[in-house]
């Protein structure tokens, strides 16, 4: 899994800014520097850096296959790029995004996939891009996962955790 939260930004970064340079530099990293990732996070910053050179031209992909297809590139961080790098609409399922789509009962998946899915038959196209965002704050600051706050929830009429509620 690719799970460095830099990486993302750094594509969605040289996406959002016309005179970025392109991934060419990232070719000088190599798995001894000084960023201090572990050696399989290094490995794929340099292969994916690698790949994005020869197999794209220095460009980042615009498909969440071919992003996929690189090394270290999951389908959470192949999603993220799509919303925050083209604002193509996707689903990127994270734990919070799990977590409160479960407990409202939108979901019953027991993966990230089944997940995804069940929020995209559930909501409209239109908000994916949006709706992820809201979906995270809400889980990092109303329905975490150890104590949530059921009582500032406005869905605890909902919620199948009703349990918590006071």
């Amino acid at each position: 899994l690719f799970l460095l939260p830099s990486i993302s930004i750094t594509l969605s970064i040289s996406l959002s800014l016309p005179y970025a340079p392109s991934s060419s530099p990232f070719l000088a990293l190599s798995t001894k520097s000084t960023l201090y990732l572990s050696n399989s996070k290094a490995k794929n910053i340099v292969a994916l850096s690698k790949e994005l050179v020869e197999r794209f031209n220095g460009d980042i992909p615009k498909t969440i296959l071919e992003l996929e297809s690189l090394p270290g590139v999951g389908h959470k961080t192949a999603s993220v790029v799509m919303v925050e790098g083209y604002k193509i609409p996707a689903m990127p399922v994270d734990t919070h995004i799990f977590r409160i789509a479960n407990r409202l009962g939108i979901s019953r998946a027991n993966d990230v996939v089944g997940v995804e899915k069940d929020l995209k038959n559930y909501f409209e196209e239109s908000t994916w891009c949006h709706l992820h965002h809201l979906l995270i704050a809400f889980g990092r600051n109303i329905c975490t996962a150890k104590s949530p706050k059921c009582d500032n929830c406005p869905f605890s009429n909902i919620c199948i955790n009703k349990e918590h509620i006071s």
